[in-house]
């Protein structure tokens, strides 16, 4: 078996996710893309095949820890013979009963940050999940580790006339690089090794029916926006979907999603979206005719605003809905086309509410935006447990440009007051329950009322 931080990276995976689906069977992907993209890997060709051989490893090996002659742990996991031969990738990996029943017992939270942050050293990643594991454990008084026991339970060849002074230096490197990411860790030094103070885990546990996600019908769709090369956001928004137990698809590998459409099966009951404002030099010919556009509404090839929206729209399963956060420009720009989509947005009836948010909210831009939310029935669904009125040729714009304060000088932020009194008059008005106009702040208008300001969407009009 191969070891170095992508097997230590791979084995936390197969954990998290047999965990997280509370299976034994556990479902690393059809291709080894969609796994290396899980732990931020390249797509050079040896780490295709270290990686699919580490993982068939895996699926074939038995690791015993051991004391005194006495087994004390063991992963035991096996490859369904029908599922990939040792040239493929082996997408279903099952785990032994003990080795599952174990990890539902006995297993700690770590922080997938970290996690990243450490990927680069398997010593690093070694002594965090250790360090875990090990700390929680302390009952009161500290205890004291020698180098000699270090040395033998981190070392990789412990032979050699300075074996041990390397070893020392190397893994107080390591050390220092875990303890910036796990502060609450409480070790300190003393002359013959390390002395371990009771510390909290780095991620707090919860029961197991609140770490483990609550299964729901709803099918939550992610719009891959990210570069032609592997990114850290992507890293990073797979780790926090990780985190808080939600299944994800990002695509088989980072890419542009409009020129190449990496969910085309995908049909969310609910999408939400901040992709990038007023992006040029997006387009390209094969766009032309795409099947994402509705009807005469090619977007304009210098400005991919209705780009994005009619992309996250097709995405839609009949009854989904989805909020697009956009510039403010998109409410009422005319040029290229982008009045006659708009136009077809409403008299389609998928648009349901504009809110036009203030200025200065965003750290990498000071200009307004406003927040689209769109439908594909107005006529019935619920929210919150409460059933939606029919809403069809109605629509509800909130000027919410008043709302927040100036955090400091230059960034503007919402109070929770703030933002409970939109989400509240949005609620109110999709379930017929206590809404009312309120002039300068929020409207119902009909369709009537639309096409006299000429599709005009700015709530301000």
């Amino acid at each position: 078996m191969q070891w170095g931080h992508s097997a230590v990276l791979a084995l936390i995976c197969i954990s998290t996710l047999a965990r997280r689906n509370r299976s034994r069977e556990v479902d690393i992907g059809k291709h080894a893309s969609t796994f290396l993209s899980l732990l931020d890997d390249d797509r050079q060709g040896h780490r295709y095949q270290m990686l699919r051989r580490q993982m068939h490893a895996l699926a074939a090996c038995r690791l015993q820890i051991g004391f005194r002659e006495r087994t004390v742990n063991q992963f035991d996991a096996e490859q369904p013979r029908w599922h990939a031969a040792p040239s493929r990738w082996p997408g279903l990996i099952v785990l032994s009963p003990e080795y599952y029943e174990d990890l539902n017992e006995h297993s700690v939270p770590v922080d997938g940050r970290a996690l990243s942050a450490l990927k680069g050293s398997a010593l690093a990643l070694d002594i965090y999940n250790w360090l875990a594991y090990r700390l929680r454990q302390i009952p009161g008084k500290p205890v004291q580790i020698t180098w000699s026991a270090l040395m033998r339970q981190f070392a990789h060849d412990p032979r050699g006339a300075h074996a041990a002074e390397t070893f020392r230096q190397g893994f107080l490197k390591a050390l220092h690089k875990v303890l910036m990411v796990y502060p609450k860790a409480k070790v300190t030094r003393y002359p013959g090794g390390l002395e371990l103070h009771a510390s909290s885990p780095p991620v707090a546990p919860k029961p197991v029916e609140e770490s483990l996600p609550v299964r729901s019908y709803a099918k939550v769709g992610v719009a891959s926006v990210a570069s032609s090369k592997p990114s850290r956001p992507r890293c990073f928004a797979a780790m926090n979907m990780a985190i808080r137990g939600l299944d994800f698809n990002f695509g088989g590998q980072p890419g542009d999603t409009l020129l190449y459409d990496l969910h085309p099966d995908l049909r969310a009951d609910y999408v939400m979206a901040n992709p990038p404002f007023n992006m040029k030099e997006r387009w390209n010919a094969k766009l032309e005719n795409d099947w994402r556009w509705l009807p005469g509404c090619t977007p304009p090839q210098g400005n991919a605003n209705f780009a994005w929206l009619q992309h996250m729209l097709a995405h839609l399963a009949p009854t989904g809905s989805m909020a697009l956060l956009l510039a403010n420009g998109s409410m009422s720009s005319n040029p290229n086309n982008e009045g006659e989509i708009r136009k077809a947005l409403v008299e389609r009836d998928y648009v349901e509410c504009m809110v036009a948010l203030p200025g200065h909210l965003f750290t990498n831009t000071q200009i307004p935006a406003c927040i689209w939310f769109l439908t594909r029935d107005k006529a019935n669904g619920f929210n919150l447990d409460k059933k939606k009125r029919d809403r069809r040729g109605q629509f509800l714009f909130i000027d919410a440009r008043q709302l927040g304060y100036m955090k400091d000088r230059v960034l503007r932020d919402f109070t929770v007051d703030d933002i409970q009194k939109v989400a509240g008059t949005f609620h109110a008005w999709q379930q017929g329950e206590g809404y009312a106009d309120v002039p300068g702040y929020c409207y119902s208008a009909s369709l009537a009322d639309i096409r006299k300001h000429e599709h005009v969407l700015a709530p301000g009009r």
